[in-house]
């Protein structure tokens, strides 16, 4: 039952503060975030319980607020981005929403929660409350993932990172294969590196998104340079250290400055 009370949006900054069933796990990382002071694009969220017609209103002009002209739309489940399971990729998001498409597209990110895959992933949950946060888009030039300990071998004095041109979502569906770095997370040296040929990149466009191929003289060329790759993995490091904890973080360059997306603990961990 959605109740006709329930508070209808809550700023990003506030969210780390908010009660964890209201704004959901994601939101309330991107909030810590925030007040580590990360880059973080600002949003706001709209909890599970609000009555999304009848607070169109009161959406729509946060969305005004943003300033932005689109917006990515993306779940954050009470139960998401735990210690113990992360739900990555197991609700719907959107990215360059426009305004006239944002109440839809909170009703499915909301819906999602009782989709199939995501019973699936977790057979004894047959709904988990979705929160949703609309966070102003970032058009990236460069995109993709750190974990601030190795995933595979386990290794907590290694940083892994992943890029690739434009938006990562190409990434994290596992479609495209990314530049690869192995970092001394002390020393800041590359112990190894993989720069692959990178011929096709996902924009944003009035539609949604849409591929682009790259310009030839970068396809072989790494994606990230030496002075972003050392920003990207020192603030990984601040990050890990007062999140107390190993991190996946996202990440994403627009105009030479970098944004973070998302931060989740490591689970494989």
């Amino acid at each position: 039952m959605i109740s006709p009370n329930a508070r209808i949006t809550w700023g990003l900054k506030q969210a780390a503060a908010a009660p964890l069933g209201t704004v959901g796990g994601k939101a309330a990382a991107l909030g810590r975030l925030m007040a580590y002071g990360a880059p973080v694009p600002p949003g706001f969220v709209v909890p599970p319980d609000t009555d999304i017609g009848a607070s169109q209103s009161q959406i729509l002009a946060a969305f005004d607020q943003l300033g932005t002209p689109s917006v990515a739309v993306r779940s954050s489940g009470v139960g998401e981005d735990g210690p113990g399971q992360s739900w990555a990729g197991q609700f719907e998001s959107y990215l360059y929403v426009q305004r006239g498409d944002i109440l839809a597209r909170i009703a499915d990110c909301r819906r999602s929660g009782a989709a199939a895959r995501a019973q699936a992933y977790d057979a004894g949950r047959s709904h988990m409350p979705v929160a949703v946060i609309v966070q102003a888009m970032i058009p990236s030039d460069v995109s993709g993932v750190l974990f601030t300990a190795n995933p595979v071998t386990k290794a907590r004095d290694q940083i892994v990172v992943e890029a690739v041109y434009g938006l990562g979502e190409l990434l994290v569906q596992g479609i495209a294969t990314p530049d690869n770095y192995l970092i001394n997370k002390t020393t800041g040296q590359i112990i190894n590196q993989t720069i692959v040929e990178k011929t096709v990149m996902l924009v944003g466009a009035t539609s949604g998104l849409r591929e682009q191929p790259v310009a030839p003289d970068r396809q072989t060329k790494p994606a990230l340079t030496p002075v972003q790759l050392a920003e990207l993995t020192q603030l990984a490091g601040r990050l890990e250290a007062q999140f107390g904890l190993p991190l996946d973080l996202e990440w994403a360059y627009a105009w030479d400055k970098l944004h973070i997306l998302q931060a989740r603990p490591i689970t494989t961990l």
